[in-house]
């Protein structure tokens, strides 16, 4: 048993003798080095894997960067190829700016297509009649009285209305003038904020005292012409077996059993030269029929109303406009000079610059800054 004790002992110091040994040529054993073979391999990784991953990320690496000369190369190809194309073409610039105003209230920017472009009315304008018309509407924004997408619907239904025009029909006066429908909006936005403005700087404060209007009716007067309310029938050949036995229907005719269409006012000066005998008509009574293509044709005349004074009611808003007209101007050369003041405007055009500023100077007192285009 002794001998025993003896040789497991003799194990043990061998054993730590051996872990010296090892210790003092490698790190010192511990806890966390005490793993497994495989989990070690996993830590620190096989230097072959290591190698093959490296040259894999280098291989991808070079591709990349072989894929984007390429795509350099590519594109600098079309660059030229396209100077190439270029070389032989003339170009035209698609607008040209001519003036910029820069105002308090925004930029506004006047290009040469849109003074090439009538107004909606259909009326050529200058390059001082639409930067006149930009400086409104800028003053309109400051007192925000542009129009709202709600409002320019109303307004453009009202037209429609107005005129018995379909939108389609309105798309297609927007296009006579030059303009696109979306267009046509924006101008009818720009009416409406600019006589919004007008109203309230200009027209409010030109007041005209009744008196006045009535001292000018008198002094004044205008004669109505001659007017006559007429109605029509038609007697289609349909209704007699052939046109001889109409004519003699017609005859003792007498207007008994007519469709009559609904009546309307006619100013004498407008009677075609066929109906001229509705003039010595007397109220109620029926004309000699006339044939026309498809049968023949009844008027009637419903009342009439000889040469009369216009009344008053009917020329009062005309009065008013022709009293003020000359306050309406002086007021409107003020409120002009103090926009063209307040702003400044950039002529990008050298031909414009005489012309322009000879406008500005009538209104403004000095010329704008004007810079040549380069």
């Amino acid at each position: 048993m002794k001998k025993i004790n003896v040789l497991v002992c003799l194990l043990v110091v061998t054993i730590t003798g051996c872990l010296s040994i090892h210790s003092s040529a490698e790190a010192p054993i511990t806890q966390k080095t005490l793993v497994r073979t495989s989990d070690a391999v996993e830590a620190v990784g096989s230097p072959k894997k290591e190698s093959v991953a490296a040259s894999k990320k280098d291989s991808q690496s070079k591709k990349v960067k072989v894929d984007r000369k390429k795509s350099v190369s590519a594109e600098k190809n079309k660059v030229v190829q396209s100077s190439d194309l270029l070389k032989n073409k003339t170009l035209y610039p698609v607008d040209d700016i001519v003036v910029v105003i820069y105002a308090q209230e925004g930029t506004e920017i006047i290009t040469q297509s849109d003074l090439n472009r009538p107004t909606l009315e259909g009326a050529p304008r200058t390059l001082d009649e639409t930067i006149f018309e930009r400086l409104l509407f800028l003053d309109a924004k400051k007192y925000k009285m542009t129009a709202d997408e709600e409002a320019i619907d109303k307004h453009l239904a009202t037209v429609q209305r107005q005129n018995n025009m379909t939108l389609d029909e309105l798309k297609a006066v927007f296009k006579a003038s030059g303009y696109t429908y979306e267009e046509g909006r924006e101008q009818f936005g720009i009416m409406y904020a600019v006589n919004s403005v007008v109203d309230f700087k200009i027209r409010s404060r030109l007041i005209v005292p009744e008196k006045d209007v009535l001292a000018y009716y008198e002094a004044n007067p205008v004669m109505l012409e001659p007017s006559y309310q007429v109605q029509r029938a038609v007697i289609p050949y349909a209704k007699a077996a052939s046109k001889q036995e109409l004519r003699k229907e017609l005859a003792s005719f007498k207007g008994i059993g007519l469709e009559w269409q609904d009546s309307f006012w006619v100013d004498q000066s407008d009677l075609a030269e066929s109906k001229r005998f509705i003039i010595d008509m007397v109220v109620g009574a029926i004309g000699e029929p006339q044939e026309i293509d498809s049968g023949y044709e009844v008027v009637k005349l419903v009342d009439k109303k000889g040469e009369r004074l216009a009344p008053l009611e009917d020329r009062y808003r005309e009065i008013v406009d022709i009293l003020r007209k000359p306050k309406y101007d002086e007021v409107m050369a003020e409120y002009k000079k103090t926009l063209f003041d307040s702003a400044s405007i950039v002529y990008l055009r050298q031909e414009q610059k005489t012309t322009d500023s000879e406008a500005a100077d009538a209104y403004t007192g000095k010329t704008k800054n004007t810079l040549k285009q380069q």
